[in-house]
């Protein structure tokens, strides 16, 4: 069986003059909520063998807090600007097959709308909308990630932060 843990970057600062929408930082409320979701996570049992993350700002930052909750060494963290990019899921799941071949649970950091197509490809038992900070656990029951295309997955979990200040509104951008 593979696990994958869809992670959306947490709640990022708004772009500021002579920024690049790459280099937006976690805000303090962001960095709060991605905390918490780990946390919550890691009570539920759900434990990441492997974190990849696109390498912008937030998304890095949202994996190295998920990191440090679960006790895994920043260097550990893949970054892969492909998931930065606007890219179709079977790209997804070619990384995936590249990066992950030894692992059963992977979280996967990132932005919308990739992930939350991605999630909506991979099973039909979401109908939500990812927000920041927002997770999605999927069971496959596979042996290899090149083989979760040919079946759905099947939702474990879904979490979102408790704060009200979060982006729990529908906001398909990064």
């Amino acid at each position: 069986m593979k696990r994958l843990v869809v992670v959306r970057h947490a709640k990022a600062e708004k772009t500021q003059f002579g920024q690049t929408d790459f280099d937006r930082e976690l805000t303090n409320q962001g960095k709060i909520d991605a905390r918490q979701v780990a946390s919550r996570l890691q009570s539920e049992n759900v434990l990441p063998e492997l974190i990849i993350s696109s390498p912008s700002s937030r998304a890095y930052q949202t994996a190295k807090i998920l990191g440090d909750v679960f006790g895994i060494d920043k260097k550990q963290i893949v970054r892969k600007i492909l998931l930065y990019d606007d890219i179709e899921t079977k790209k997804v799941i070619a990384l995936l097959k590249e990066e992950a071949k030894h692992v059963d649970t992977l979280f996967l950091v990132g932005h919308n709308p990739v992930l939350q197509r991605m999630i909506h490809e991979l099973t039909d038992d979401f109908h939500g909308h990812l927000c920041t900070s927002g997770v999605v656990v999927m069971d496959f029951k596979v042996e290899r990630w090149s083989q979760i295309l040919r079946t759905k997955g099947e939702l474990v979990l879904f979490e979102t932060p408790l704060t009200e200040n979060s982006d729990n509104e529908m906001n398909p951008g990064l």
